[in-house]
């Protein structure tokens, strides 16, 4: 799932994992406060994140766009970790535990077909998670679905936030989750500076348990 909101050209890009889509409404209307600010917010799963940042660039199909350094990121802390090994952050924050969760099913062993993001790091929990409650045995075709729209013919592998959002009321809790840090990249403009912790505050607030 690749989520692409604001303008081009912009002088503040924000990266988050997919699933903060979420809270993009009340984000936008935050970064609206700061007048110089021209933003560009996409919605990635954890891999896509790395591969884009690492290669600089966007594609859609046949389509691909050029990007300058990113401002501000929120995604898993395995993600983070690899941006501090390359020296690229220069300040970050732990700001929420999310919880994974299946939706209408009350028993995973059951299911034959499950919808997951292959490239999120939920997947790959998930997965052996799977392993470890059903045996190597239990067969699972996995589809690739919009998470953005509720969908009550499969269960599908949602954070906790995702689910809430999208009203479901019967899901089964996984026991799995993941720590999701806000991080500002280095050499910050003012604008970003701003942003970076107008963002970290909301979020704190957001998810406070």
């Amino acid at each position: 799932m690749v989520n692409l909101i604001g303008e081009i050209p912009y002088n503040l890009l924000v990266i988050e994992n997919y699933n903060f889509w979420v809270i993009n409404d009340r984000l936008i209307s935050l970064i609206d406060n700061i007048p110089t600010a021209k933003y560009l917010i996409e919605n990635l799963p954890s891999e896509v994140i790395l591969s884009q940042i690492f290669n600089g660039k966007i594609k859609f199909g046949n389509l691909i766009i050029s990007i300058v350094k990113p401002s501000v990121v929120i995604a898993p802390y395995y993600v983070i970790k690899t941006l501090k090994e390359w020296d690229l952050i220069v300040h970050s924050e732990k700001v929420v535990n999310e919880q994974l969760i299946v939706t209408i099913t009350n028993n995973l062993c059951e299911e034959k077909v499950i919808g997951i993001n292959p490239y999120d790091i939920s997947s790959k929990l998930f997965q052996k998670k799977l392993i470890t409650e059903c045996g190597t045995d239990h067969v699972v075709d996995f589809v690739y679905t919009k998470v953005r729209f509720r969908n009550m013919s499969i269960p599908l592998v949602l954070y906790k936030s995702e689910a809430e959002k999208l009203g479901y009321k019967k899901h089964l809790n996984l026991n799995l989750s993941i720590d999701f840090y806000v991080s500002l990249f280095k050499n910050a403009t003012n604008v970003e500076v701003e942003a970076y912790e107008k963002i970290r505050e909301f979020l704190k607030n957001e998810f406070r348990n």
